[in-house]
Protein backbone atom coordinates (compact mmCIF):
# COMPACT_ATOMS: atom_id res chain seq x y z
CA UNK A 1 0.00 0.00 0.00
CA UNK A 2 1.14 3.54 -0.52
CA UNK A 3 -0.01 7.05 0.13
CA UNK A 4 0.90 10.54 -1.04
CA UNK A 5 4.45 11.69 -1.53
CA UNK A 6 6.27 13.93 0.91
CA UNK A 7 9.70 15.48 0.95
CA UNK A 8 12.60 14.08 2.93
CA UNK A 9 15.46 16.16 4.25
CA UNK A 10 17.11 16.16 0.82
CA UNK A 11 13.99 17.55 -0.83
CA UNK A 12 13.49 14.48 -3.01
CA UNK A 13 10.03 12.93 -3.03
CA UNK A 14 9.63 9.96 -0.72
CA UNK A 15 6.80 7.51 -1.16
CA UNK A 16 4.91 6.94 2.08
CA UNK A 17 4.26 3.25 2.50
CA UNK A 18 1.38 1.88 4.53
CA UNK A 19 1.38 -1.58 6.03
CA UNK A 20 -1.64 -3.88 6.21
CA UNK A 21 -2.69 -2.09 9.45
CA UNK A 22 -2.94 1.16 7.44
CA UNK A 23 -0.08 2.49 9.55
CA UNK A 24 2.93 4.25 8.07
CA UNK A 25 5.65 1.64 7.53
CA UNK A 26 8.92 2.09 9.43
CA UNK A 27 12.34 2.20 7.80
CA UNK A 28 14.74 -0.44 9.18
CA UNK A 29 18.30 -1.49 8.35
CA UNK A 30 19.20 -5.13 7.85
CA UNK A 31 22.43 -6.37 9.47
CA UNK A 32 22.17 -9.98 8.35
CA UNK A 33 25.12 -11.61 6.59
CA UNK A 34 23.08 -11.87 3.40
CA UNK A 35 21.84 -8.25 3.36
CA UNK A 36 24.15 -6.10 5.52
CA UNK A 37 23.30 -2.43 5.45
CA UNK A 38 20.23 -2.77 3.23
CA UNK A 39 17.29 -0.64 4.22
CA UNK A 40 13.72 -1.86 4.16
CA UNK A 41 10.24 -0.82 5.17
CA UNK A 42 8.28 -3.01 7.54
CA UNK A 43 5.16 -2.97 9.69
CA UNK A 44 5.12 -0.47 12.55
CA UNK A 45 4.68 -3.40 14.96
CA UNK A 46 7.62 -5.45 13.64
CA UNK A 47 10.85 -5.62 15.66
CA UNK A 48 14.05 -7.65 15.28
CA UNK A 49 13.35 -11.18 16.50
CA UNK A 50 9.59 -10.79 16.18
CA UNK A 51 7.83 -14.12 15.55
CA UNK A 52 7.10 -14.65 11.86
CA UNK A 53 3.58 -15.84 12.60
CA UNK A 54 1.19 -15.16 15.44
CA UNK A 55 2.75 -11.77 16.28
CA UNK A 56 1.12 -8.35 16.27
CA UNK A 57 2.84 -7.31 13.05
CA UNK A 58 1.56 -7.86 9.54
CA UNK A 59 3.65 -9.30 6.71
CA UNK A 60 4.35 -5.96 4.99
CA UNK A 61 7.94 -5.79 3.75
CA UNK A 62 9.62 -3.80 0.98
CA UNK A 63 13.29 -3.14 0.23
CA UNK A 64 14.07 0.56 -0.08
CA UNK A 65 17.26 0.10 -2.04
CA UNK A 66 18.80 -2.43 -4.38
CA UNK A 67 21.09 -5.17 -3.22
CA UNK A 68 24.64 -4.17 -2.38
CA UNK A 69 27.68 -5.43 -4.21
CA UNK A 70 30.46 -7.65 -2.93
CA UNK A 71 32.74 -4.67 -2.33
CA UNK A 72 30.21 -3.02 -0.03
CA UNK A 73 29.71 -6.32 1.83
CA UNK A 74 33.46 -6.54 2.46
CA UNK A 75 33.56 -2.97 3.75
CA UNK A 76 30.62 -3.53 6.10
CA UNK A 77 32.08 -6.79 7.39
CA UNK A 78 35.42 -5.07 7.97
CA UNK A 79 33.70 -2.35 9.97
CA UNK A 80 32.05 -5.02 12.13
CA UNK A 81 35.40 -6.80 12.59
CA UNK A 82 37.09 -3.55 13.68
CA UNK A 83 34.66 -2.80 16.53
CA UNK A 84 35.95 -5.48 18.94
CA UNK A 85 39.54 -4.58 18.05
CA UNK A 86 38.90 -0.96 18.99
CA UNK A 87 37.50 -2.16 22.31
CA UNK A 88 40.67 -4.21 22.93
CA UNK A 89 42.79 -1.12 22.30
CA UNK A 90 40.75 0.86 24.85
CA UNK A 91 41.17 -1.93 27.42
CA UNK A 92 44.94 -2.16 26.81
CA UNK A 93 45.29 1.61 27.10
CA UNK A 94 43.54 1.47 30.49
CA UNK A 95 45.89 -1.31 31.62
CA UNK A 96 48.90 0.73 30.48
CA UNK A 97 47.64 3.71 32.51
CA UNK A 98 47.29 1.46 35.57
CA UNK A 99 50.84 0.16 35.08
CA UNK A 100 52.18 3.70 34.72
CA UNK A 101 50.52 4.68 38.01
CA UNK A 102 52.38 1.91 39.90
Amino acid sequence: MESNSSSGTTGSPVRIRLCEHSEQAVLHTSWTDKNPGRRFFGCLYWYPGAPKTGGAHCEYFEWLDGSIGEQEKVVLQSKRDIRPLKQCIVEYEKKMEEIDEV
